[in-house]
């Protein structure tokens, strides 16, 4: 609370009654615009979802570059990510997200 304003809101409250000051409290920021914008950042990058050492979900990724048993490599917008393993395969994907399963041993970025 702004210390200029603090003793009309005591002065108030004391009466029992409440009323805005004139110039009223200073606007709140608008969140929503900056989480939009965070999010516009943020689509430059993978999102990243592991299961323990079986299941790896991949968001925001621009297309599978590389598929074998062992190595899957996904390109993003910037930077590529390989995920080594044994037995890995791809459950489902589409254009914004992708699933593998397996045994996993290193999801590393290129």
């Amino acid at each position: 609370m702004n210390k200029k304003h603090h003793h009309l809101y005591v002065k108030h409250l004391e009466k029992g009654r409440f009323v805005m000051p004139k110039r009223g409290l200073p606007k709140t920021p608008d969140i929503d615009g900056m989480m939009e914008k965070d999010m516009a950042k943020e689509k430059k990058t993978f999102f990243v979802t592991v299961r323990g050492s079986r299941w790896v979900h991949i968001e925001n990724y621009a297309y599978i570059a590389d598929y074998k048993e062992d190595k899957i490599k996904i390109m993003g917008k910037q930077q590529m990510m390989i995920i080594e393993g044994r037995c890995l395969s791809i459950i489902y994907f589409t254009e914004d997200d992708v699933l593998i399963k397996g045994c996993i041993y290193a999801v590393r970025y290129v």
